[in-house]
């Protein structure tokens, strides 16, 4: 009898643990399906106000690559073929009205990168970010709305 006293009192703790377990995932399921967190599937209607608050992309494409001599231990090239991602309201006309400066800025931006920084994710993720900036100041100096981002659609290094 004595070891049944031991098994006993082990089984009604593991019977408590499971219950105490059981208790905080159903108040945690519930907290979330009363806040409307859709992966429970009891949306209470944020699926609705984020699918009208999302805005879809437009996008404008340089017809032209962009080839530039970048610095390294050698005499290297790059070309690029760009587009640029938009959000609400539309600046293709914008872009394409001021194609020759934005290409002017681009391309100095592009003769002052190094070959091993755009060998790297890193330095590839910079020049976008850089390059986006740029277009930006072009866009803001004439009144316009900004892009949202650059998109290498082509990324050749030789």
């Amino acid at each position: 009898m004595a070891g049944n006293g031991k098994g006993g009192k082990f089984k009604t703790i593991i019977i408590a643990v499971l219950g105490v377990i059981l208790a905080v995932g159903v108040s945690v399921a519930g907290t979330l399906w009363f806040l409307g967190e859709t992966s429970f599937g009891g949306g209470s209607g944020n699926s609705q106000e984020q699918s009208e608050a999302h805005t879809p992309a437009s996008y404008f494409e340089l017809a032209d690559p962009l080839v530039v001599s970048v610095s390294g231990d050698q005499q290297r090239y790059l070309q690029l073929h760009l587009a640029f991602v938009m959000r609400g309201e539309d600046v293709s006309a914008a872009l394409e009205r001021h194609r020759p400066t934005v290409r002017s800025r681009l391309r100095g931006l592009l003769q002052e990168q190094s070959f091993e920084q755009l060998r790297t994710r890193e330095g590839k993720q910079a020049l976008l970010e850089d390059m986006r900036d740029a277009v930006n100041a072009v866009l803001k100096a004439e009144n316009a709305s900004s892009i949202e981002q650059v998109l290498f659609t082509n990324f050749v290094m030789q």
